[in-house]
C-alpha cells in the first residue's frame, strides 16, 4: 500500500532503523501508510512513476496528441486541402 502522508506524525518507515517525523506530502509505504491511513494521518495514493514509466506516459500522450491533430485536419501527413476538393 501507499499513502500520502497529510498530517505530520513520528514514525519508523519499514526501510529505516530509527524514528523520524514523517512530513506532510510524503509518499509512503508499507506498514507505517497501513498505520498512518487507518489513524486519518495519510491517504491512500496510488505507486509513484518511476522516471521511465512518466517517459513513457508523455510519449504516449504526445502520439495521442499528434493522432488527433492528423484526425482534424483530414489527412495522415496533415496537409489537407483547404478547399475540400476530390482528386
Amino acid at each position: 500500500m501507499h499513502a500520502k502522508v497529510k498530517q505530520s506524525f513520528s514514525g519508523q518507515p519499514d526501510s529505516d532503523f530509527t524514528p523520524r517525523t514523517i512530513e506532510v506530502g510524503e509518499i509512503i509505504t508499507g506498514d507505517l501508510a497501513e498505520v498512518a491511513v487507518r489513524e486519518k494521518w495519510a491517504t491512500k495514493c496510488k505507486a509513484p512513476l518511476s522516471e521511465e514509466e512518466k517517459a513513457a506516459r508523455a510519449d504516449a500522450e504526445a502520439k495521442a496528441k499528434a493522432d488527433v491533430e492528423k484526425e482534424n485536419t483530414g489527412t495522415a501527413d496533415g496537409n489537407a486541402d483547404p478547399a475540400g476538393s476530390a482528386e
